[in-house]
C-alpha cells in the first residue's frame, strides 16, 4: 500500500496543509480497485507484480482525483485505463505447466511443423502410423534434419 509521503513525492507537494485531503483520495482510489478488480486484496498480498502495478495505479488515480476536483466529467486517461485492465486480467492463478522431463525440438518452425502432423496419442493424422514411444518421434524427426534435447 502507498504511504502519504509517496503520493506526495508523487505530486511533487512539500507542504501538509492538505495531508487530510490527500489520504482521503488514497482510500478511495484503493476502495476503487477493490470493487474494480476481482480478488484484489488476495491479489496484492501474493503478487508482487501486482501489487506494484496497483500502487501507482493508486498513485495515478489520487491524483487524478487531486487535480481534478472541479467535478469536471472526463475520460480516463490512458495509464489509468491500461493499468486498470492489467489489474483486471492479471493472470494470478493460471497453473504453469512443468517441461521437465518433456523432449524439446530445435528448429522451431519446422519442429511445429511436424509437431502438428500427430495428434494427442502419437498417430500420424490420416496415415494409420502410431508412434509408440519419443524414440519414435526423435527418429522421425531425426529423418527430416530436426534435433531433439533431451528433456530432464
Amino acid at each position: 500500500m502507498i504511504t502519504l509521503e509517496r503520493l506526495k513525492s508523487y505530486l511533487r507537494i512539500d507542504s501538509d496543509y492538505e495531508d487530510d485531503l490527500l489520504e482521503q483520495f488514497m482510500e478511495a482510489a484503493t476502495a476503487y480497485l477493490v470493487g474494480a478488480v476481482s480478488d484484489y486484496r488476495n491479489n496484492y498480498s501474493r503478487y508482487p507484480e501486482f501489487a506494484t502495478k496497483a500502487d501507482l495505479l493508486t498513485c495515478v488515480l489520487a491524483a487524478e482525483y487531486y487535480q481534478n476536483r472541479d467535478n469536471s466529467a472526463h475520460d480516463m486517461s490512458y495509464t489509468i485505463r491500461s493499468l486498470m485492465a492489467q489489474l483486471q486480467y492479471f493472470p494470478a492463478d493460471t497453473e504453469v505447466m512443468s517441461t521437465e522431463g518433456v523432449p524439446t525440438i530445435e528448429n522451431g518452425d519446422a519442429a511445429m511443423g511436424m509437431l502438428a502432423m500427430f495428434d494427442a496419442n502419437g498417430n500420424l493424422f490420416n496415415s494409420g502410423i502410431k508412434l509408440a514411444s519419443n524414440a519414435d518421434i526423435e527418429e522421425v524427426l531425426d529423418e527430416v534434419g530436426l534435433t531433439v534435447k533431451g528433456g530432464g
